[in-house]
């Protein structure tokens, strides 16, 4: 006899059920997505033992006739495809024919359904994928699926089930996907027969992730719309530097589907590269509309992932759809002050941004920019007041008093160790960190002047750079780009270039070294393509030679031009690298770091 054998249908089952479930919140991400394919405008969940008891999803559908709802449990059975080509033009959130039966095969289920045409309904009870009985029964229209004692048959799988509460956190982020992107839809959570949540229908994003989580009124969010050959992306993303490392992430949807593809994932977080630490997540919604041809939703089990046919494209229009977004939201003035707040040049005027945000922010510390001058003044460094030098041991400058003539709301207390610019403002004081201040202003002024007009300066000793052959090539390829960005360089002689026109906020002492760490960035992308992507990146790189670093003298005068600026000018506090350059500290922080 051979070694080899076919395996019985009760095993295949469980097979298959181990790639379709692997918790309570992967049956209710299934049930979900059937419930909103069959129209269902509203869905109730209820909840014993957080799914591992009972997990039931009723919904008011189209329903199902009798012969249809004994079909449905019969693996590759389904009403959402007819032929293989069908596949790559799929529209709704389930096809396969797979989730019914493998939820089936290990637990014990009913099915009650009734379509608005039948005098009756239909219920089928289930017990480890087997049929118990079949009967009438009475029902309003829709589609009632209970699923009791999951894994009751296969008990290594459910001692893999974790505490109530991580399994809970796994279901309710499930039914908060599917809520944000199916606004027309009203759905609520009955937890051990007590209703725990309910969510009516609204018409925009930010209204629902309010009633979610009613703490995001604290927190700014800048909207998204952008379009691309017949591809949308809209939703509502965190603005920087409200951000964080822990929180409830980016909620991501492709044609109403959630999914989590890491792919997508990176370009959405490639974005804020620029205005958030690595490695902070953005709080948002974002849901990506494309045509059916252009998605293959069949390559992963949950089709949490997908595979896009022009990837390349869209992924790198996603990622300026959302910069774009948050390079125009206003700064914290005139959030505030609104049309009060004049800039003084004309050209630095901000687009305007409708924000779910709190309104009355008092006693946090961003608010300092809130209490700042609606408009600063232009004035000459000999209107400024003298600087009064403490020994070198405490390595402080201190101001003997406000520049005369500077109306502003806010005073320089001192710059400690030629790094951190103190202020007093009315809701206490703020730091910040020079040199991430200045390579920021840099950094948008380089952006704003790229591939036009970079503002250069020719080098009266131009900097001489050796290369090899490989940066030779690198040299070839990126040439064009370096003139956008304001630095020209010259063959001179064999294996030798020298550099004959930087930005002019560079220092040419830099010249070399700013060459060298371009052209090993440069060598991570191999075609123009691929460099013309990173561009930001470059410019962060230039941004940061040519910035003031933290062991330059910088006196008091020079520190209020440096705040003025960043006041006049919006951007985002934090380094094109995404480290915050502002710290505050309130009056109230204050009063409890002294135990007042």
């Amino acid at each position: 006899m051979g070694r080899i054998h076919l395996l019985d249908e009760a095993v295949i089952h469980k097979i298959a059920a181990g790639e379709v479930v692997q918790r309570p919140a992967s049956v209710l991400k299934e049930l979900m997505e059937n419930s909103l394919d069959a129209g269902a405008r509203r869905i109730i969940l209820r909840l014993e033992k957080m799914g591992k008891r009972l997990l039931e999803v009723e919904d008011d559908g189209c329903g199902m006739s009798r012969s249809d709802a004994l079909l449905c449990i019969e693996r590759h059975a389904t009403s959402k495809i007819l032929s293989a080509e069908d596949i790559h033009r799929v529209s709704t959130l389930g096809f396969r024919g797979e989730a019914l039966p493998s939820i089936a095969a290990v637990s014990r289920m009913t099915i009650r359904t009734r379509r608005p045409e039948d005098a009756a309904g239909t219920e089928i009870t289930l017990e480890g994928g087997k049929i118990r009985q079949v009967r009438d029964c009475g029902m309003s229209p829709g589609t009632v699926v209970s699923v009791r004692t999951l894994f009751y048959n296969t008990p290594a799988r459910r001692r893999f089930l974790k505490s109530d509460r991580t399994e809970g956190f796994h279901l309710f982020r499930v039914l908060h996907a599917l809520s944000l992107v199916n606004l027309p839809v009203q759905m609520e959570v009955i937890q051990e027969r007590k209703r725990v949540l309910a969510l009516p229908v609204v018409e925009e994003v930010g209204d629902r992730l309010t009633q979610i989580w009613p703490d995001i009124q604290d927190q700014p969010m800048v909207p998204v719309d952008g379009q691309f050959n017949g591809a949308r992306l809209w939703g509502l993303i965190a603005v920087p530097p409200f951000v964080r490392n822990r929180g409830r992430g980016i909620f991501f949807s492709l044609n109403r589907r959630w999914i989590t593809d890491r792919k997508i994932l990176r370009a959405v977080l490639s974005a804020y590269r620029s205005v958030a630490p690595k490695g902070y997540i953005p709080d948002g919604v974002l849901c990506l509309d494309l045509p059916p041809g252009l998605v293959d939703v069949n390559v992963h089990p949950s089709k949490f992932e997908v595979r896009l046919t022009q990837e390349y494209e869209i992924l790198g229009w996603l990622q300026k759809a959302i910069a774009s977004a948050l390079s125009v939201h206003p700064n914290p003035v005139q959030e505030v002050l609104g049309e009060r707040y004049q800039p003084p040049n004309p050209s630095l005027r901000f687009s305007s941004a409708r924000y779910v945000t709190k309104k009355d922010r008092r006693g946090q510390g961003e608010d300092f920019l809130n209490r700042l001058v609606p408009q600063v003044l232009e004035a000459p460094l000999e209107s400024y007041g003298t600087r009064e030098d403490l020994d070198g041991a405490s390595q402080v400058k201190r101001a003997g008093h406000e520049p005369e003539g500077i109306p502003r709301d806010y005073r320089i207390l001192g710059v400690v160790v030629n790094t951190y610019v103190v202020a007093a403002y009315g809701g206490g004081i703020f730091i910040v960190d020079k040199h991430a201040a200045h390579e920021r202003l840099i950094f948008e002024r380089l952006k704003r002047h790229y591939g036009h007009s970079v503002p250069s300066q020719r080098c009266l000793l131009p900097a001489v750079v050796s290369i090899d052959a490989a940066e030779a090539e690198i040299y070839r390829l990126s040439n064009p780009l370096l003139r956008k960005m304001g630095i020209v360089l010259e063959p001179f002689g064999e294996g030798t270039l020298r550099v004959t026109s930087l930005p002019e906020w560079v220092n040419q002492e830099e010249a070399e070294s700013l060459v060298r760490e371009l052209f090993q960035e440069f060598s991570e992308t191999p075609t123009m393509e691929g460099l013309s992507n990173r561009v930001d990146g470059f410019l962060a790189t230039i941004a940061c030679h040519a910035a003031s670093r933290g062991q330059d003298e910088v006196s008091v005068p020079e520190a209020y031009s440096l705040l003025d600026q960043v006041i006049r000018e919006g951007i985002p506090l934090a380094c094109p690298h995404g480290r915050p350059f502002v710290h505050f500290l309130t009056i109230r922080e204050l009063e409890k770091i002294f135990a007042r």
